[in-house]
């Protein structure tokens, strides 16, 4: 997990370089809500992705069989940290062919962020 776009954007762009996709995105619980880092944080994260990645051409053949799982959508009872986190791992998922740079990912997700912060987010993430 990252609450940052920049972490995520270098995820999307190091994938990319590597000719590789995230071609399904598994939410788990990660730190415990006892944990120090946890419980001084402004906006907890206790949700990890686990991204699988796929390499882009078979991504671009055949994806039927490939999805995101984990929480559908964004959940109003989440923080909005774990709230970024499902997102910006769909966002990777829905723009794993699209050739997006880092800044234009960072864009896209910045994006997200500010809508989750402001409350406009009421569904699943877009590749924007």
């Amino acid at each position: 997990h990252h609450s940052r776009p920049e972490g995520w954007a270098a995820i999307h762009e190091a994938l990319r370089i590597a000719g590789l996709g995230v071609a399904a995105a598994h939410m788990v619980h990660g730190e415990l809500s006892v944990s120090s880092p946890k419980s001084s944080a402004k906006e907890p994260i206790s949700l990890d992705a686990i991204l699988v990645c796929r390499k882009l051409k078979r991504l671009c053949k055949d994806t039927s069989d490939w999805q995101s799982f984990g929480p559908s959508g964004l959940d109003s009872s989440m923080s909005l940290g774990d709230m970024f986190v499902v997102g910006a791992a769909e966002t990777l998922v829905k723009c794993r062919k699209e050739q997006f740079g880092y800044e234009e990912m960072i864009t896209h997700l910045s994006n997200l962020k500010s809508a989750i912060l402001a409350g406009r987010v009421n569904g699943n993430a877009n590749c924007l």
